[in-house]
């Protein structure tokens, strides 16, 4: 599914999480059980994360 403005908004709202949190991409993933590929679609803005 192709980039949108909106998918890539929260993907930049996600990675400055990540950063205010001081982890790096991996460790989140692990922390939260996400698969390191679907963090990265998440971050590139390709997917939105699922809500739960």
């Amino acid at each position: 599914m192709p980039s949108t403005p909106h998918k890539v908004f929260v993907g930049n709202k996600l990675r400055l999480a990540i950063d205010a949190l001081g982890l790096t991409q991996a460790e989140f993933s692990r922390r939260t059980k996400t698969a390191p590929n679907k963090l990265h679609n998440y971050l590139c803005g390709d997917n939105y994360p699922d809500l739960l």
